[in-house]
């Protein structure tokens, strides 16, 4: 794997998730088992994602993992995937947290939403710039 997978912390509900950017979904299984044996991550043949969200337990505990193929500021369509699976990581944080998912609750979701956006999209425009000094 090319680069290194990093995590983003939420500091209210201490929700966390690893992010994995720039690499194939077979990298991201191969880093995992590597790391997390018992976890129960695997290769779905025929998959045409560009990113996924997914939810890992284990006796490691649970890990949340969000994996985005290729990520790029002036590519819309990466921003779009990123959007996307923020929007199941943060309905999965909601659901774990007991919050349903209503008008009501609509602020946490917005908030938690723009939250991993943001936090996520610094820090891969962060590490972008880190390897274009380094190149």
């Amino acid at each position: 794997m090319k680069k290194d997978p990093f995590c983003i912390t939420e500091p209210v509900f201490r929700s966390a998730v690893s992010i994995y950017a720039n690499c194939s979904w077979e990298d991201v299984v191969k880093n995992v088992k590597k790391h997390r044996p018992s976890a129960d991550i695997n290769i779905r043949d025929g998959d045409e994602a560009k990113g996924r969200h997914n939810i890992l337990n284990g006796d490691f505990g649970t890990i949340r993992l969000l994996w985005l193929e290729t990520f790029s500021y002036d590519n819309v369509e990466a921003l779009g995937i990123l959007v996307h699976e923020v929007d199941h990581l943060v309905w999965h944080i909601m659901k774990d947290m007991g919050i349903g998912f209503c008008d009501s609750t609509r602020e946490v979701h917005a908030y938690l939403s723009e939250f991993y956006f943001t936090a996520i999209a610094a820090s891969l425009k962060k590490r972008s710039s880190r390897n274009l000094r380094k190149q």
